[in-house]
């Protein structure tokens, strides 16, 4: 070992601080910052909250159309129904009609 490598390690040897230097370093610090409370999350929750009954109210929405719009097909399905039984009556009473006409 040269002269050099022991002048590194007298150096770099470990010792003990003085008494009272953490509490120096920390006294040096700057005092952390008050922590808000819940104020901050507020916006969040807030936005959280709308976007749930945006999405709600869309799924209420979309599913009372979809209700809508199958009454409307049965709607339409019983017109032409009824639309054909007419048809139906209303051949049957002209039939009648010829018969009894002299």
């Amino acid at each position: 070992m040269n002269e050099f490598d022991g002048l590194l390690k007298s150096t770099f040897r470990r010792r003990e601080p003085p008494p009272g230097f953490a509490d120096r370093v920390l006294s040096r610090l700057p005092s952390p910052a008050p922590r808000r409370s819940a104020p901050q999350h507020w916006p969040r929750l807030l936005a959280l909250a709308a976007s749930l009954v945006v999405v709600t109210v869309g799924s209420v929405e979309a599913y009372r159309y979809r209700q809508g719009q199958r009454a409307k097909q049965q709607l339409m399905l019983a017109l032409e129904i009824t639309a054909e039984k007419l048809d139906v009556a209303r051949n049957k009473v002209t039939e009648l009609n010829r018969r009894s006409l002299p």
